[in-house]
């Protein structure tokens, strides 16, 4: 079984225009157009069973319509596709969108500080993460650099430690292992601490349209990583479709790793938390 934990998707009349925005100057080509049906497709290609898709509130003016998108979703393809919801911390009314989220059976929340322009350590911020814990809601928060903004830094891994020492308790996951592109810091700072890290674009080696290739995470790092923070603590995820899904379970499947470690990454954490 798979449990792809880190997905994206839009509405079908926007999904291309979107798609081309937020691939435009990084040199990278989509794994599919980022509608339902192209997730669908890649899921069905691939053999995952369900995907956990993670919109992002860019301006707290959108953010009735895309919660509205996310309840929809949930309902029409609720066996394969899991929505989490979507708020902003700058919205003058999160409450509100939580508990009509809780009464349509979606069970988190994905924030990103550089989309969104706040700071993963402010209060704003913090607030936000401790509003959800207050309802239930897992939440998924972007870590590390944005290869669309180069030097901002409003989700680094030393802002995301300052951040963990204020939150109250709940069920926080890290994106890209804790920090995309700050495996070092995340390692030494933040493995081993109570939050989940899920794997989303997290590859040895990418691959750009322009024939160039970057070194990525370091594959022994990234062992010692799994093995330092847990197995019962990480999440398959893909960052889809901004990654293929097979260059992410290829560099997963290349590890060293016990059938329990793998089974627990793949999907056996997931089914926990989800409550599935």
């Amino acid at each position: 079984m798979i449990i792809d934990f880190h997905t994206h998707i839009y509405p079908n009349k926007i999904a291309d225009t979107v798609v081309k925005l937020l691939t435009s100057g990084i040199n990278i080509n989509p794994a599919y157009n980022g509608t339902c049906a192209g997730l669908i497709d890649s899921m069905e290609k691939n053999g995952v069973d369900k995907s956990v898709c993670l919109p992002i509130v860019v301006d707290p003016k959108n953010t009735i319509s895309i919660n509205n998108y996310v309840i929809e979703v949930s309902k029409l393809y609720k066996d394969k596709i899991i929505c989490f919801g979507g708020i902003h911390p700058l919205y003058e009314d999160n409450e509100t969108i939580l508990k009509t989220l809780k009464e349509n059976g979606i069970k988190g929340i994905k924030l990103h500080p550089v989309y969104q322009n706040v700071s993963v350590d402010s209060k704003e911020f913090i607030d936000t993460i401790n509003l959800c814990f207050k309802y239930g809601f897992i939440v998924t928060i972007h870590a590390g650099k944005d290869p669309g903004y180069p030097g901002n830094d409003m989700a680094n891994s030393k802002r995301i430690v300052q951040m963990l020492n204020k939150i109250d308790k709940g069920t926080l996951i890290l994106a890209h292992m804790g920090g995309f592109k700050e495996s070092e810091y995340v390692y030494e700072h933040i493995c081993g601490l109570d939050v989940y890290l899920d794997t989303a674009f997290e590859v040895f080696e990418i691959k750009y349209t322009n024939g160039e290739k970057e070194p990525f995470i370091d594959k022994d790092l990234y062992y010692k990583m799994i093995k330092k923070h847990g197995s019962d603590k990480i999440l398959f995820g893909t960052d889809l479709p901004w990654q293929e899904f097979k260059d992410i379970y290829n560099t997963f499947s290349e590890l060293d790793l016990t059938d329990e470690e793998r089974d627990n990454i793949l999907y056996k954490n997931a089914l926990r938390i989800l409550n599935l």
